[in-house]
């Protein structure tokens, strides 16, 4: 799995009572990360506020942004005592804790913190975008479409599948002859790729002999050729090529 980290935001300061609201700026550094997750990640964290007067924030919480539920704390009090000075944090996601978030289905989280003082409170968060490392990111088969006559036993074609975070661990255990949404045919075979970020495997696709000519008989002039991919992480990507039939 992977978090991407995107800067935060600028936000607003509501001050005393009687004063106009100020706007005011925000910010961390590193502003953005890729994080392979199946190792976890670590790193130092740098908060910055453009004011005058000194600011505290508590803790830093997590946030799962579809739901507006807390994932968890992080306890550390950070002050920032004005003149443009920073503090910093160590944050830290270890793998077992992203692998649970992905599990329950949370995609986007803020790490979220508000700094604030006797005058007011400015609150500034950190997006974090998680994908499953391993997973496919894409996938296509090649040639799109071709023709199979009712001699035709068997035909060639190339699955691309590519991954946008670490190495590519997945597996298809069949492929389907589709009309519609309905099974005419399964291909039991597996195909199986890891240790790479992008892989094209070719596959020989092997039919009983009649089967091309029953469609037909049938009235079936045209079928799909599927087949789905499932990451480690349960994650799935489906292609699909267009096979004509002739006699």
């Amino acid at each position: 799995m992977s978090f991407k980290i995107r800067t935060a935001i600028a936000l607003t300061l509501a001050v005393a009572a009687g004063n106009a609201c100020a706007q005011q700026m925000i910010s961390v550094s590193p502003s953005e990360a890729l994080v392979n997750t199946s190792v976890g990640y670590q790193t130092p964290l740098a908060w910055k506020v453009l004011t005058t007067t000194s600011v505290v924030s508590g803790s830093g919480t997590f946030v799962d942004m579809a739901t507006g539920e807390p994932l968890s704390s992080e306890g550390t009090s950070l002050t920032i005592t004005g003149d443009n000075s920073s503090a910093s944090e160590q944050i830290r996601i270890d793998a077992a804790t992203a692998a649970r978030w992905y599990a329950d289905g949370v995609r986007r989280v803020a790490y979220r913190r508000t700094f604030g003082n006797d005058s007011g409170r400015i609150s500034g968060q950190l997006q974090f975008n998680l994908t499953g490392s391993g997973a496919v990111a894409s996938i296509s088969g090649s040639p799109a479409r071709q023709t199979l006559s009712m001699n035709s036993k068997a035909f060639m074609l190339d699955w691309q599948l590519d991954t946008d975070l670490g190495q590519l661990d997945t597996s298809s255990e069949a492929g389907q002859f589709l009309v519609g949404d309905q099974v005419v045919y399964d291909v039991q075979r597996k195909l199986t790729v890891n240790g790479s970020n992008t892989a094209q495997l070719r596959e020989e696709v092997r039919l009983p002999q009649g089967v091309v000519q029953a469609w037909l008989n049938q009235g079936i002039q045209q079928v799909r050729y599927n087949r789905t991919f499932t990451a480690g992480d349960k994650s799935q990507r489906s292609a699909s090529v267009l096979i004509d039939l002739t006699r």
